[in-house]
């Protein structure tokens, strides 16, 4: 008697630690779903982002085309006012030295 109960007892280990084990295999099988799905979306959101940084580039370098265009047609370009009024402090620069030394 003692020794049915022993071996029923071990018989439920037995099962008991087949469960365990099955538990671990599917967690690690989940994990593994988990991580390839994980690296899928961020490989995503980098295509996304790298779409939309060669769009933005791509409508820089339109603009710039279309500035070097306008000027090829014979367009005006003006200067930065900044450029003016160093031309002109220079020019008033140059006319001072030269009253200076006439």
């Amino acid at each position: 008697m003692l020794q049915e109960q022993n071996e029923e007892q071990e018989n439920e280990i037995l099962k008991l630690r087949q469960q365990v084990e099955e538990g671990r295999k599917s967690e690690e099988i989940l994990k593994k779903q988990y991580l390839e799905k994980e690296e899928q979306h961020q490989v995503e959101v980098n295509i996304l982002k790298g779409e939309s940084s060669s769009q933005g580039k791509a409508r820089n370098f339109n603009t710039k085309s279309e500035m070097l265009n306008k000027e090829m047609r014979g367009q005006p370009h003006q200067q930065p006012k900044k450029e003016i009024l160093q031309r002109k402090s220079f020019l008033l620069i140059v006319e001072v030295i030269d009253g200076y030394f006439l």
